[in-house]
């Protein structure tokens, strides 16, 4: 599925001749992807069913003048050499640093807990793929949490109504 990229903002850096392009994109994921998202449509903080993704792209200045990018510039229009060019999602157990900081684990928006999969912290990146290749990489997470405790419930109403946030469905057991 092709992308559409957005220059969303041309932001400053320390150094006058390099600019940062805040790149982003609307992924519309597909009720087959999580039918909690079709299930559940219209209820807040559980399932969206538009993901938005950025990606920050430091360029010269000259750059900028010879391609005349702008905000709101299509990617592709501006780079059409770069037609497959997409922002891709990656997790992994690997840490990312930096001098002077540390990136943050996943956490849960509703309770603030970290993300594990077998006792380790998720960490999310994206990245941009110039030629199309890099596909999304998730990490599923070893709990679903409400309110800052492991979920006991199988029933997504239950959920739902306390707020839950959770990316794959919670189906009732057979025989239950």
């Amino acid at each position: 599925m092709k992308q559409t990229i957005i220059v969303k903002e041309i932001r400053d850096t320390k150094n006058p001749q390099v600019k940062q392009l805040w790149l982003q994109t609307k992924i519309e994921k597909p009720a087959t992807a999580n039918p909690v998202s079709f299930f559940l449509k219209g209820v807040p903080k559980v399932a969206p069913a538009t993901e938005m993704r950025s990606f920050f792209q430091s360029i010269s200045t000259d750059q900028i003048a010879a391609f005349n990018i702008q905000v709101g510039s299509d990617f592709h229009k501006v780079f059409p050499q770069f037609s497959n060019a997409r922002i891709a999602v990656v997790e992994s157990f690997n840490q990312r640093t930096w001098d002077g900081g540390a990136q943050s684990p996943k956490v849960n928006p509703s309770t603030g807990q970290v993300l594990m999969k077998d006792g380790k912290p998720i960490y999310r990146y994206t990245e941009l793929s110039l030629d199309g290749s890099v596909e999304d990489t998730y990490i599923q997470h070893d709990n679903v949490t409400v309110g800052g405790s492991t979920a006991q419930s199988n029933d997504i109403s239950d959920l739902a109504s306390k707020g839950g946030v959770f990316s794959e469905p919670v189906l009732p057991l057979q025989g239950a």
